[in-house]
């Protein structure tokens, strides 16, 4: 109970059929059948108990075991994260210990406690998890800032040596299409499907069992690094830096400048692709802040347009947070892209103190 109403919102109303909510829960069938009611003294209250106040339940699982069991449907894809959460979740502890030092050894025992089944997983020797297909991890740099690892004691000729002699799947990506005609017709995030990255070469696969590229994040504010990320998701075949620079014959200045002449950027494409690929993985939350930034940072050309085809996405954690406000009035279409655009001009009224940005001129565009 919660301010004299009940948490889990009981009474539920009564409902002829069972159907899907917007939220993906079940909304059980609940039938009006006064006849099967009656009233129950509850803290000096007097309460009618119907259908309304049953908690799904199994018969078969409450006999069986003896013990009052929730039962819910599970129909929406959302139900995969919330499972497997509850695989490596672990019971509930609590650890207190008053002690002097840091003792490294028994914090990592700590934090690798085992659940019991996670533990019994492991004594059977099951997997404990399967990828397929298998996922090459793409580089990608600005020229001449890749990694170059050595160690303290390394003499300048050697550091000078391991700097020539070190490369990265980008590098060999474009010496690749520089020395052989047969992979010019791929993009950078295609090329593991037909090539295999072995002893820092890529060779030709033998058998195509299946393999895919996925180049590292980038954001806009990552400047020349985002717009060469941008150039090589559609510019098949590149032979060098100075070739993804290189327009219909025409050397651009820097990357932002051949995404430009190739019309990339153009009605803000490159926000519309960030968000495509983030909202995959991404929280509501995570966007959300996203678009903030890119509304003081980004120079975004139409927020609205770029709000009203992400919004959903930007959202997608809200609709479950406001039905724990149990407070009236909100339960008209789409409160939660109002309650999202409250806290993005949150966001933006804070910026104001610190950037000067005029956040009720940014909000008039949503």
């Amino acid at each position: 109970m919660e301010n004299g109403r009940c948490t889990k919102r009981y009474p539920r109303p009564f409902s002829d059929e069972t159907s899907i909510g917007e939220d993906g829960y079940p909304l059980y069938r609940r039938r009006d059948r006064p006849e099967t009611s009656f009233d129950k003294m509850v803290q000096g209250s007097r309460v009618t108990v119907d259908n309304r106040w049953v908690v799904p339940y199994n018969p078969y699982l409450t006999r069986r075991y003896k013990a009052h069991i929730n039962v819910e449907i599970c129909s929406s894809i959302k139900a995969i994260k919330y499972l497997y959460k509850y695989v490596y979740k672990g019971t509930d502890r609590s650890t207190v210990q008053v002690h002097s030092g840091d003792n490294e050894i028994k914090a990592y025992l700590d934090g690798r406690y085992l659940s019991p089944p996670e533990a019994l997983w492991h004594i059977f020797e099951f997997p404990m998890h399967q990828e397929f297909p298998t996922v090459y991890r793409l580089q990608v740099h600005m020229p001449r800032e890749h990694q170059v690892y050595f160690n303290d004691d390394t003499t300048p000729d050697e550091l000078r040596n391991r700097m020539e002699a070190a490369t990265t799947n980008l590098l060999e990506f474009f010496r690749y299409n520089a020395q052989h005609a047969d992979g010019r017709q791929y993009l950078y995030s295609e090329f593991p499907q037909h090539f295999v990255y072995r002893d820092k070469k890529w060779r030709r696969r033998k058998n195509l069992k299946g393999a895919i590229g996925r180049m590292y994040q980038s954001n806009p504010s990552q400047g020349e690094r985002f717009y060469l990320r941008l150039l090589l998701t559609v510019q098949r075949g590149p032979t060098s830096y100075v070739d993804l620079r290189t327009v219909h014959r025409v050397l651009q200045p820097s990357f932002r400048a051949a995404c430009t002449a190739l019309g990339l950027l153009r009605h803000d494409r490159e926000w519309w692709i960030s968000f495509e690929e983030i909202a995959v993985f991404a929280s509501g939350y995570r966007l959300r802040g996203l678009f903030v930034f890119t509304l003081l940072h980004g120079a975004v050309g139409d927020p609205r347009k770029l709000w009203d085809d992400f919004k959903d996405a930007i959202c997608d954690d809200l609709p479950h947070a406001i039905t724990r406000f149990e407070r009236p009035g909100l339960d008209f279409p789409d409160s939660h892209h109002d309650y999202s655009r409250f806290l993005i001009a949150c966001d933006l009224e804070d910026a104001d103190t610190t950037l000067n940005v005029n956040y009720e001129e940014v909000m008039e565009g949503l």
